[in-house]
């Protein structure tokens, strides 16, 4: 093994999956701090929160509900928004939004305004999922997908809400 061969295995190995790891370590560690409902721990992991804006480019904030086995294989770009709800073992990839259509009103200030996801849902790159909508178990988001209504179990979704059974 040469040392060019050596550098570029360092390189892809080390850094950048290690690197992609440290922030889907850093989420969930700030995503569990919030939720222990504490004054410190909620305070720590905003300031986690916001280091992980600086550094990794990955918006996901702490006040989002994360279920186990989320995976994020390259966290540029991703926003989930505070009242998201992710079930488990779910995939985002690069430049996924989970966003709001309205801000909170005085009317409703705690209410939901982000998606609801069930378990096992796969999030495509560039995709945006807008407002308060329920995302079934199993879903597909194809890349590039702009989902803004109810998307029942198993389905794949492309373009603009067309979904493929």
């Amino acid at each position: 093994m040469g040392i060019k061969s050596f550098l570029i295995d360092v390189w892809e190995e080390k850094i950048i999956e290690g690197t992609n790891r440290k922030a889907l370590k850093r989420i969930i560690k700030a995503n569990k701090m919030y939720h222990q409902g504490n004054f410190l721990s909620k305070f720590i992991a905003m300031k986690i929160h916001n280091s992980n804006i600086k550094k990794y480019g990955c918006e996901v904030y702490p006040q989002a509900t994360i279920g186990e086995g989320l995976y994020i294989p390259h966290c540029v770009g991703i926003t989930v928004g505070s009242t998201t709800v992710l079930g488990k073992n779910c995939t985002i990839f690069p430049n996924v939004v989970f966003g709001a259509k309205y801000s909170p009103s005085e009317k409703n200030p705690n209410g939901r305004r982000h998606a609801k996801c069930g378990d096992n849902c796969v999030f495509g790159a560039n995709s945006t999922i807008l407002g308060d909508i329920t995302i079934g178990n199993n879903v597909t988001v194809g890349a590039g997908a702009v989902v803004t209504k109810d998307l029942p179990d198993g389905v794949t979704v492309v373009g603009n809400n067309k979904i493929i059974y």
